[in-house]
C-alpha cells in the first residue's frame, strides 16, 4: 500500500471508491489490476488532483473492466503468451519489434497499457477511443509516430514511466558473457522484464530481432528464460546458457548481441523520455 500513502488524501479516497465499487464476477482480480495501474502511474499522480490526464485513465480501466470474469480480465491485461499454445500482442509490421517489445514490456508493468495492446488480438471486444478494425491503432498510437521504423535497438522512452525503473543498454559480453547470463536470470526472478536483441548467426546481413525475456522458471541448471516474440506472439522456453545459440522461427540460429539492463541500483544511466528528461527519480534507485 506504500503507493496509495504517496497520494494525496482526495485522490486516495477516489481510488478507494473506484476499489469498494467493483464487479461481484471477480472483485480480488479486479482491485488488484487497478492498484497494479495506480502503482504504475504514481509518479504523474503524485500532488495531482482527480482531474489529472493519469486519475482519468484509471476511473476509465474500473469501467472497463467492471464486472469480466477472472480469466477474461489475467487474458486481456497480459501482452505476452500466458497459454502454451496461445499467442501474445504481436507486431504488424516486420520493421516494428523494436517499438512493439518495448510496448511489450510496459504493458507486463501497467495493465492499462496492456488493455490498450489486447484489442489488437481481440480479446473482449471493443476498447474506448480505439478503432477494433484497426488492429495497428493502438500500437501506432503508443508509438509516439515511430511504429514501423527500423530502430538499431529498443527506444528506452517507449517503455514509458509505467515500469518505475531506468534501463541502461549494455552488450552481450558487458563486462563478460557469464555476467550478462547471471544478470538477467537475478532480474527475471525478481520480476524484471528485459528487452533483448539477437542476430542471425550464419549470413548475417546487419538485421536483427527485438524480443523481451518476460519469466523464469527452474532453479540452478535447469533454469529456463522465457522469451516473447513479438513476431506472431510466440512465447518460447531457453536456457540461459543458450542465449548465445538458439533457434528462433523465422530466424534460424540467433544469438544475443544486446540487451536492456534495469538501472536500480545506479545512477549512471536512466531512461529517458522524447524531451530528454529522466524518467528515474531518486526514490526509484532501490535494491534491483
Amino acid at each position: 500500500m506504500r503507493t496509495m500513502e504517496r497520494l494525496t488524501p482526495a485522490l486516495r479516497w477516489e481510488v478507494q471508491s473506484l476499489l469498494d465499487a467493483v464487479g461481484d464476477a471477480a472483485p480480488r482480480t479486479e482491485r488488484g489490476l487497478l492498484l497494479k495501474a495506480v502503482g504504475a502511474r504514481w509518479q504523474r499522480l503524485r500532488g495531482a488532483s482527480s482531474s489529472s490526464e493519469a486519475m482519468a485513465e484509471i476511473r476509465d480501466f474500473a469501467a472497463a473492466i467492471r464486472g469480466h470474469h477472472r480469466a477474461e480480465l489475467i487474458r486481456a491485461t497480459s501482452t505476452v503468451a500466458i497459454e502454451p499454445d496461445g499467442y501474445g500482442v504481436m507486431q504488424f509490421d516486420s520493421r516494428a519489434c523494436t517499438q512493439v517489445t518495448a510496448l511489450i514490456v510496459r504493458g507486463e508493468a501497467d495493465p492499462i497499457t496492456a488493455w490498450d495492446l489486447t484489442a489488437s488480438i481481440y480479446v473482449l471486444g471493443p476498447r474506448a477511443n480505439l478503432d477494433m478494425n484497426n488492429p495497428q491503432e493502438a500500437q501506432r498510437v503508443l508509438s509516439d509516430g515511430r511504429y514501423g521504423r527500423a530502430l538499431m535497438g529498443v527506444p528506452l522512452d517507449l517503455l514509458g514511466t509505467e515500469t518505475n525503473r531506468g534501463y541502461v543498454r549494455r552488450n552481450a559480453h558487458e563486462p563478460s558473457r557469464a555476467y550478462v547470463v547471471e544478470r538477467i536470470v537475478e532480474l527475471a526472478r525478481r520480476g524484471v522484464d528485459i528487452p533483448i536483441g539477437v542476430a542471425p548467426l550464419r549470413h548475417f546481413s546487419g538485421e536483427g530481432h527485438a524480443l523481451a525475456i518476460t519469466d523464469v522458471r527452474g532453479e540452478g541448471g535447469d533454469a529456463m528464460l522465457k522469451l516473447s516474440d513479438p513476431d506472431g506472439g510466440m512465447s518460447r522456453w531457453v536456457a540461459p546458457s543458450d542465449l548465445s545459440d538458439f533457434e528462433l522461427p523465422g530466424f534460424g540460429r540467433v544469438g544475443l548481441r544486446s540487451w536492456l539492463d534495469s538501472a536500480r541500483g545506479t545512477r549512471r544511466t536512466v531512461s529517458t523520455d522524447a524531451s530528454g528528461r529522466p524518467h528515474a527519480t531518486s526514490d526509484l534507485f532501490g535494491d534491483r
